[in-house]
């Protein structure tokens, strides 16, 4: 959603679930050591060779601060998801700017970010994305994970779309959907693309990635997708309880200032006007969303990274 890359972010308290208690010693224990000049050249010179070798239909931003670990977002629009926010460690965005869902030859475009992944020395990547781009996370970070391990290599999705093909009438509701399922008929190279990247329970559990996908427990639409990963052994599903598709926007609000809920409802509002998917999963009303905001608890999304992180061991969720 548009209103991600603005909102200004501070820590919150977690719920008692397993996957969001929060390690309170983290405050006290620095998570990242002081990078040196070589060691951001390197992955500078890394980021700039793979920027111009990925496809053109793929925009890209890079911040390093030299950290052990590397955050991958993924957006759900032409823009880069949550741009403002602090992040701990070194981030890669990743906007898919003709919103085909990630499936464009992700397979060359995975093996490209892998060197960079390589070239760059990070011990940790976790692939991160909310909507269309909860779906590139899942879909980019299994197949990465394919290649032969040197780092730790996690998935946490908010509210993806799991089955693209053959049409899936759950997803009728978005309009970027709709379309691309149009063009699947119209264009060959398209139609393979979602044919054999369209079914992200087969890509999933197939790879060794581990991947966390949170949703909207009271989202039809985002229950239904998560649903379809219940069986696989490597994704832990984790609902909150909202209604609304943008579950992200819990993890990266101050949910204990009434006004900045206020506010974030009314940009959402706003930014739905130039957003058709947006537009097509606000069913609620400005109160109905101001009251579940305030009630729902999670982490703030830098401790939920680290959680996660920490969480495996050995390749595997512990």
């Amino acid at each position: 959603m548009s209103t991600l890359e603005d909102l200004d972010l501070v820590a919150l308290d977690s719920p008692s679930s397993l996957l969001f208690r929060k390690r309170f010693s983290m405050a006290s224990e620095p998570r990242n050591c002081p990078p040196t000049d070589d060691l951001i050249n390197i992955r500078t010179e890394a980021y700039n060779l793979l920027k111009s070798s990925l496809h053109a239909i793929y925009a890209t931003d890079f911040m390093v601060n030299g950290s052990k670990s590397l955050t991958i977002v993924f957006s759900p629009n032409s823009k880069f998801m949550l741009r403002k926010y602090g992040f701990a460690n070194d981030v890669l965005y990743i906007a898919d700017r003709k919103l085909h869902y990630y499936t464009h030859n992700p397979g060359r475009q995975c093996k490209l970010l892998w060197s960079f992944i390589q070239q760059s020395g990070y011990e940790e990547v976790v692939f991160l994305g909310s909507s269309k781009g909860g779906t590139g996370a899942l879909l980019w970070a299994s197949l990465t994970s394919r290649y032969r391990a040197v780092c730790r290599i996690t998935a946490i999705a908010f509210s993806p779309q799991v089955q693209l093909y053959p049409f899936n009438d759950n997803l009728r509701p978005l309009p970027s959907y709709v379309n691309n399922m149009k063009l699947v008929d119209k264009n060959e190279a398209h139609r393979i693309n979602f044919m054999t990247y369209g079914d992200l329970v087969e890509i999933i559990g197939s790879s060794p990635v581990q991947a966390v996908v949170i949703f909207g427990g009271k989202s039809h639409m985002d229950a239904v997708e998560a649903s379809r990963l219940h069986a696989l052994t490597n994704v832990l599903l984790r609902p909150i309880d909202v209604s609304f598709h943008g579950s992200v926007i819990p993890f990266v609000t101050e949910l204990t200032s009434h006004d900045r809920i206020v506010a974030l409802a009314d940009k959402l509002a706003s930014d739905a006007s130039a957003d058709n998917d947006l537009s097509a999963t606000i069913t609620q009303t400005r109160d109905e969303f101001v009251s579940e905001m305030k009630r729902v608890r999670c982490p703030e999304l830098n401790d939920l990274i680290e959680q996660c992180a920490g969480r495996t061991r050995d390749g595997k969720f512990v």
